[in-house]
């Protein structure tokens, strides 16, 4: 009877525990700041005042409004790395580029396979290039970074990006050799809607 008693009173006092933890993590939620609230109207300003040069260029007939938050967002590429070779591939019809050192090794190097956000419809390689240089400030060798370019909708409906990104990995897994990577050491990646993509690849990959 007392063991029960014990069992049941340990068993409280968890309950209890995870209680507080759960109290914890929602003060610390709704506690945080927020930010400034000046620069969130000149933020929001800013993203109104580019929509309408976009509304109007497609109302003309120039450009769609996709066509021109596209440039806009991706921006001034940066400049290119001189420690770097830049390639442009094709895997199964899908276009990739690839950032390669020019230090060489004697080993494989590690593959990153990398699909870039936008929620399928904005994003590219040119902007990607920003993540390519920050990886090669800390990776000088050991390092081959491909970058994917899925078509994006609205000209290519989804699950088009999905297919394109999931025939890039079969055909690097299937010819990392021939790039010097060891088939061990490829990584697969990406950010916001691409990080999407990479966990959609792997659920079919390896269900």
């Amino acid at each position: 009877m007392a063991g029960a008693e014990l069992k049941s009173g340990l068993e409280t006092d968890k309950a209890k525990m995870l209680l507080i933890l759960i109290e914890l993590l929602f003060a610390v939620r709704f506690k945080t700041t927020l930010p400034d609230k000046n620069f969130v109207c000149i933020l929001l300003e800013i993203v109104t005042k580019i929509r309408c040069p976009a509304i109007l260029l497609e109302k003309l007939g120039i450009m769609s409004e996709v066509s021109f938050l596209r440039i806009v967002m991706d921006g001034i590429p940066p400049l290119s790395d001189k420690r770097l070779i830049i390639k442009d591939l094709i895997f199964e019809k899908v276009q990739v580029r690839l950032y390669q050192p020019k230090t060489s090794t004697t080993g494989q190097r590690r593959g990153v396979l990398y699909f870039h956000g936008g929620v399928g419809r904005f994003g590219s390689i040119r902007k990607s290039c920003i993540y390519c240089n920050l990886l090669f400030r800390y990776d000088h060798v050991e390092t081959l970074l491909f970058l994917c370019r899925y078509r994006l909708a609205p000209e290519y409906p989804y699950p088009t990006q999905f297919q394109d990104c999931l025939t890039a990995t079969i055909h690097f897994m299937k010819t990392a050799q021939d790039y010097g990577v060891d088939p061990a050491r490829i990584i697969v990646c990406g950010d916001s809607s691409g990080g999407t993509l990479t966990a959609a690849v792997a659920q079919q990959l390896c269900p």
